[in-house]
């Protein structure tokens, strides 16, 4: 089996809790025979300039909630309204030019996908983060977003790929949550439930 694995985009910034059990996993799969193959996913040094200007998630849900957002936005979560608020300023050409910036992007990006048969990462580099902290700096909302962008980067990547990926767990009993990420490109679900249940059964075995 061949493993792609991304260190420098997917792997940078792991909380310690996170890297032992991840690196225990990779060290298990390589002496089970899988091939671990480093490759650069250079494409995803583009995905903050793509999304800018707030990307599909502010310029759709403004769309659809706009009513309420100019009438009762102070009803609303405010790191949600800051979140969307971007989606205001982006025009039909701002959208139309994403969406061929993607296809683009999902294009050259299968490309590297296609040297695997799967491609693997933490699901979460951090360890989820403890509310209050987040919930006191409404003011600034600098923690939330720094919180929000690490627990969601590995899989927000492989969404905007259009692809698939499914999550093992890897800690041990007693200890943080931390999970391995088996992911491949749009229409390869089968081959990745499959290959998550090899992997699932080789590290419970294990």
């Amino acid at each position: 089996m061949r493993l792609g694995i991304s260190r420098k985009q997917l792997q940078y910034g792991l909380d310690r809790e996170i890297a032992q059990p991840y690196e225990q996993a990779l060290s298990r799969l390589s002496a089970a025979g899988a091939q671990l193959i480093d490759f650069t996913w250079s494409e995803l040094d583009e995905y903050p300039a793509l999304n800018a200007k707030g990307g599909f998630s502010a310029s759709e849900c403004f769309t659809r909630h706009r009513a309420v957002l100019a009438s009762r936005s102070a009803e609303i979560d405010p790191w949600i309204v800051v979140r969307v608020g971007p989606g205001a300023q982006q025009t039909a050409a701002d959208y139309i030019e994403l969406l061929a910036a993607r296809r683009d992007w999902i294009a050259r990006s299968e490309k590297k996908f296609a040297q695997f048969d799967a491609v693997i990462a933490p699901t979460v580099p951090v360890v989820a983060p403890r509310i209050k902290p987040i919930m006191d700096d409404v003011a600034t909302l600098g923690e939330y977003f720094k919180a929000n962008s690490a627990v969601l980067r590995n899989c927000q990547y492989i969404n905007f790929l259009d692809g698939c990926g499914l999550t093992l767990p890897i800690h041990e009993a007693g200890r943080a949550p931390a999970g391995l990420m088996i992911a491949g490109a749009a229409m390869s679900d089968a081959r990745i439930l499959a290959i998550g249940l090899a992997v699932e059964a080789h590290l419970r075995a294990g």
